[in-house]
């Protein structure tokens, strides 16, 4: 863009912001009045801030509005777009950049791990999760991510030492799926209809390595799952940093079984271990639907329709199971969809997020529960995650 047009944009932008804060501060008027007439002068600056805040004309389209300002300036990464770097790909998916880490410790910990199971009698399996930004083809000029090398060098040294692994990778390109039809475009995650796919991968595999576990693959056949499309309904994490604008929107899909379900779901939340208990068929007890009762796209996290959020413990038991096998699921945030789907083959499931449950006496708990496999499910942003691999304690 020549720098005539850049210089245009940028009056007009400046114009808008005058007017958007003009008004803002005319609705906080009261409110920064009454926090002048507070007593203790060092708290006036902090309540003015908050009295703004708080008055804050329409967030959102504040977002939207830096976004499309950001897209006709042609700008492919956005800075610091809430504490993370935003990058448009050449595919027009957002993504953030996955840094090179060191694979050791990860490697070494769950390769520990995966003897420790076996010798309390559990099988175990590694599963590498796939990540959208999977080549730096697709990444802004400049730019690079290593998801997919450090995915390959924790594999290696897993299979090193003979650890099983199931690269969830390898089965996209055996399906002959593209990566991008996989992932929202405003989100890191995977789609519901992804997730549905890759939990019968998985139990294919659990099936082949667990004595008696028994399942019909046919539970993950999409013809026996009522499917609902909400068209340009879901902003994502991404997307919420930088506006539609910048990065569009996405629809959203609840894929919920035909056939007869029943579980019960135990949780303990992220931050307070709140524990919390649900029942009934799938769409009861695994869903929250509440999350699609009206579009919102900057309040509601509508990701978290799946499950009703992320926790740090999830058990599921499904009452009307095939088997009777216990599994115990490492998780990260793709859980959230995959969980549900893959309590459908297995009697149940416990689901630890490792960030979240710094307590938590991993080892102890294996030894205590009796389970019948261990998988750890991981995306390569858990990488970089601290506690994700500190499966020793």
């Amino acid at each position: 863009m020549k720098k005539t047009g850049k210089i245009l944009i940028a009056a007009v932008f400046l114009m808008i912001i005058f007017l958007f804060g003009s008004t803002t501060v005319i609705k906080a008027k009261s409110d920064i009045a009454e926090a002048l007439r507070n007593d203790s002068l060092t708290e006036i600056p902090s309540a003015i801030d908050a009295a703004l805040t708080e008055n804050f004309k329409s967030r959102g389209n504040w977002i939207n509005l830096n976004g499309l300002f950001q897209k006709m300036a042609g700008v492919t990464i956005i800075r610091d777009a809430g504490d993370i770097d935003v990058y448009k790909m050449s595919n027009g998916q957002l993504t953030y950049a996955y840094p090179d880490n060191d694979m050791t410790y990860a490697a070494e910990k769950t390769i520990e791990l995966s003897r420790f199971a076996r010798e309390n009698g559990a099988d175990f399996l590694y599963v590498q999760l796939p990540c959208k930004a999977y080549s730096d083809e697709l990444m802004p000029p400049g730019t690079h991510t290593y998801g997919n090398a450090d995915s390959d060098e924790i594999i290696s040294a897993l299979e090193d030492k003979d650890v099983a692994v199931l690269d969830l990778r390898k089965e996209i390109e055996k399906a002959g799926f593209s990566i991008p039809e996989l992932f929202f475009n405003t989100d890191h995650h995977w789609r519901p209809r992804t997730a549905l796919w890759a939990a019968g991968i998985i139990s294919g595999r659990l099936s082949e390595a667990v004595d008696g576990y028994d399942y019909d693959p046919s539970i993950y056949d999409t013809e026996r799952y009522e499917s609902t499309l909400y068209k340009d309904w879901f902003v994502g994490s991404l997307g919420r940093r930088t506006g539609r604008f910048f990065g569009g929107t996405d629809d959203f899909e609840t894929l919920i079984p035909k056939f007869d379900t029943d579980f019960h779901v135990y949780t303990q939340s992220q931050t307070d271990g709140k524990e919390r208990d649900r029942e009934g068929p799938f769409a009861d007890s695994l869903m929250a639907l509440g999350y699609l009762d009206e579009k919102d796209y900057f309040s509601d996290m509508t990701y978290f329709t799946y499950m009703g959020n992320e926790y740090r413990l999830s058990t599921v038991t499904n009452r009307k199971a095939p088997n009777n096998r216990k599994i115990l699921l490492l998780r990260d945030s793709f859980s959230c969809t995959l969980l549900p789907y893959l309590s459908l083959s297995a009697g149940e499931i416990t689901a630890i997020d490792m960030r979240y449950y710094s307590d938590l006496k991993l080892r102890d708990y294996i030894r205590e529960n009796d389970f019948d496999a261990v998988v750890v499910a991981y995306n390569p942003s858990m990488f970089r995650e601290d506690g994700a691999f500190d499966f020793d304690r």
